[in-house]
Protein backbone atom coordinates (compact mmCIF):
# COMPACT_ATOMS: atom_id res chain seq x y z
CA UNK A 1 0.00 0.00 0.00
CA UNK A 2 3.34 2.38 0.64
CA UNK A 3 3.98 1.67 -2.66
CA UNK A 4 0.57 3.01 -4.42
CA UNK A 5 0.87 5.87 -2.07
CA UNK A 6 4.63 7.16 -2.97
CA UNK A 7 3.44 6.84 -7.21
CA UNK A 8 0.39 8.93 -7.14
CA UNK A 9 2.87 11.78 -5.36
CA UNK A 10 5.46 11.56 -7.94
CA UNK A 11 3.01 11.44 -10.70
CA UNK A 12 1.07 15.16 -8.73
CA UNK A 13 4.70 16.53 -8.19
CA UNK A 14 6.28 15.90 -12.13
CA UNK A 15 4.69 19.17 -14.12
CA UNK A 16 3.02 18.32 -17.43
CA UNK A 17 3.01 20.25 -20.47
CA UNK A 18 0.44 20.62 -23.00
CA UNK A 19 1.46 21.33 -26.67
CA UNK A 20 -0.88 22.16 -29.13
CA UNK A 21 -0.41 22.38 -32.91
CA UNK A 22 -1.99 23.89 -36.02
CA UNK A 23 -2.74 20.94 -37.87
CA UNK A 24 -1.56 21.45 -41.18
CA UNK A 25 -4.82 20.89 -43.80
CA UNK A 26 -6.42 24.31 -41.91
CA UNK A 27 -2.85 26.19 -42.15
CA UNK A 28 -3.06 25.14 -45.77
CA UNK A 29 -6.77 26.32 -46.19
CA UNK A 30 -5.68 29.66 -44.39
CA UNK A 31 -3.18 30.71 -46.35
CA UNK A 32 -5.21 29.78 -50.05
CA UNK A 33 -8.19 31.89 -48.49
CA UNK A 34 -5.57 34.54 -47.74
CA UNK A 35 -4.14 34.48 -51.26
CA UNK A 36 -7.47 34.45 -53.08
CA UNK A 37 -8.79 37.25 -50.93
CA UNK A 38 -5.43 39.43 -51.94
CA UNK A 39 -5.55 38.55 -55.40
CA UNK A 40 -10.01 39.57 -55.47
CA UNK A 41 -8.72 42.49 -53.90
CA UNK A 42 -6.17 43.67 -56.33
CA UNK A 43 -8.07 42.55 -59.06
CA UNK A 44 -10.91 45.29 -58.10
CA UNK A 45 -8.19 47.74 -57.47
CA UNK A 46 -7.17 47.37 -61.32
CA UNK A 47 -10.55 47.34 -62.30
CA UNK A 48 -11.53 50.54 -60.59
CA UNK A 49 -8.83 52.19 -61.29
CA UNK A 50 -7.72 51.12 -64.63
CA UNK A 51 -10.47 48.76 -66.31
CA UNK A 52 -13.67 50.81 -65.78
CA UNK A 53 -12.12 54.17 -67.18
CA UNK A 54 -10.90 52.69 -70.36
CA UNK A 55 -14.29 51.45 -70.23
CA UNK A 56 -16.38 54.18 -70.06
CA UNK A 57 -13.62 56.16 -72.82
CA UNK A 58 -14.34 53.29 -75.74
CA UNK A 59 -17.81 53.46 -74.71
CA UNK A 60 -18.22 57.71 -75.35
CA UNK A 61 -15.92 57.23 -78.06
CA UNK A 62 -18.33 54.50 -79.91
CA UNK A 63 -21.46 56.64 -78.96
CA UNK A 64 -19.57 59.57 -80.84
CA UNK A 65 -18.76 57.13 -83.57
CA UNK A 66 -22.22 56.19 -84.22
CA UNK A 67 -23.13 60.12 -83.94
CA UNK A 68 -20.73 61.05 -87.04
CA UNK A 69 -22.28 58.16 -89.20
CA UNK A 70 -25.72 59.28 -88.09
CA UNK A 71 -25.05 62.52 -89.07
CA UNK A 72 -23.00 61.78 -92.27
CA UNK A 73 -25.56 58.96 -93.86
CA UNK A 74 -28.55 61.42 -93.15
CA UNK A 75 -26.78 64.39 -93.66
CA UNK A 76 -29.88 66.27 -91.18
CA UNK A 77 -29.39 69.37 -89.70
CA UNK A 78 -29.96 68.34 -86.02
CA UNK A 79 -27.58 65.12 -86.42
CA UNK A 80 -24.94 67.26 -87.98
CA UNK A 81 -25.08 69.88 -85.45
CA UNK A 82 -25.31 66.83 -82.46
CA UNK A 83 -22.16 65.66 -84.16
CA UNK A 84 -20.30 68.36 -84.12
CA UNK A 85 -20.82 69.32 -80.69
CA UNK A 86 -19.67 65.32 -79.63
CA UNK A 87 -16.87 65.79 -81.71
CA UNK A 88 -15.63 69.48 -80.49
CA UNK A 89 -16.44 68.07 -76.97
CA UNK A 90 -13.94 65.32 -77.12
CA UNK A 91 -11.61 67.36 -78.80
CA UNK A 92 -11.86 69.98 -76.24
CA UNK A 93 -10.82 66.94 -73.43
CA UNK A 94 -8.26 65.84 -75.78
CA UNK A 95 -6.58 69.60 -75.79
CA UNK A 96 -6.88 69.98 -71.98
CA UNK A 97 -4.91 66.87 -71.38
CA UNK A 98 -7.22 64.55 -69.89
CA UNK A 99 -6.19 62.39 -72.85
CA UNK A 100 -3.09 61.58 -75.11
CA UNK A 101 -4.33 59.80 -78.21
CA UNK A 102 -3.16 60.92 -81.10
CA UNK A 103 -4.79 58.85 -84.14
CA UNK A 104 -8.17 59.27 -82.29
CA UNK A 105 -7.74 62.98 -81.73
CA UNK A 106 -7.13 62.77 -85.69
CA UNK A 107 -9.95 61.14 -86.19
CA UNK A 108 -11.64 63.68 -84.27
CA UNK A 109 -10.69 66.22 -87.01
CA UNK A 110 -11.34 64.61 -90.06
CA UNK A 111 -14.90 63.89 -88.69
CA UNK A 112 -14.88 67.71 -87.51
CA UNK A 113 -13.80 69.05 -90.85
CA UNK A 114 -16.28 66.53 -92.98
CA UNK A 115 -19.54 67.64 -90.56
CA UNK A 116 -18.29 71.29 -90.84
CA UNK A 117 -18.24 70.75 -94.77
CA UNK A 118 -22.24 69.12 -94.21
CA UNK A 119 -23.33 71.39 -92.36
CA UNK A 120 -22.13 74.37 -94.86
CA UNK A 121 -23.02 73.41 -98.25
CA UNK A 122 -24.61 69.97 -97.34
CA UNK A 123 -21.73 67.67 -99.02
CA UNK A 124 -18.17 66.49 -98.62
CA UNK A 125 -15.60 66.50 -100.91
CA UNK A 126 -14.79 63.17 -101.84
CA UNK A 127 -11.34 63.06 -100.44
CA UNK A 128 -12.55 64.28 -96.91
CA UNK A 129 -15.29 61.18 -97.41
CA UNK A 130 -13.01 58.65 -98.04
CA UNK A 131 -11.11 59.48 -95.30
CA UNK A 132 -13.80 60.03 -93.12
CA UNK A 133 -15.37 56.66 -93.99
CA UNK A 134 -12.80 54.89 -93.47
CA UNK A 135 -11.94 56.36 -89.77
CA UNK A 136 -15.51 55.33 -89.36
CA UNK A 137 -15.03 52.11 -90.35
CA UNK A 138 -11.75 51.14 -88.35
CA UNK A 139 -13.60 53.10 -85.05
CA UNK A 140 -16.79 51.01 -85.17
CA UNK A 141 -14.50 48.06 -85.24
CA UNK A 142 -13.12 48.84 -82.43
CA UNK A 143 -15.71 50.45 -79.93
CA UNK A 144 -18.68 49.25 -81.67
CA UNK A 145 -19.76 46.05 -79.52
CA UNK A 146 -18.15 48.52 -76.45
CA UNK A 147 -20.70 48.23 -73.84
CA UNK A 148 -21.05 51.30 -70.87
CA UNK A 149 -20.21 50.16 -67.60
CA UNK A 150 -23.15 49.35 -65.14
CA UNK A 151 -24.61 51.56 -62.93
CA UNK A 152 -22.97 49.73 -59.58
CA UNK A 153 -19.29 49.62 -61.28
CA UNK A 154 -18.76 53.53 -60.03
Amino acid sequence: MTESTSQTTSAVETPQTIVARVAPAWWIRSVLVSVLMLGLGLWGLYDYAIGIPEQEQMAQRRQIAEGVKLALEQRAPEAVELALIATATAQTAEVAGQEHDLPWNETLMVWNAALQSVAANRQIPPELMLQSGTRLEEAMELYGDVQEPAAYDR
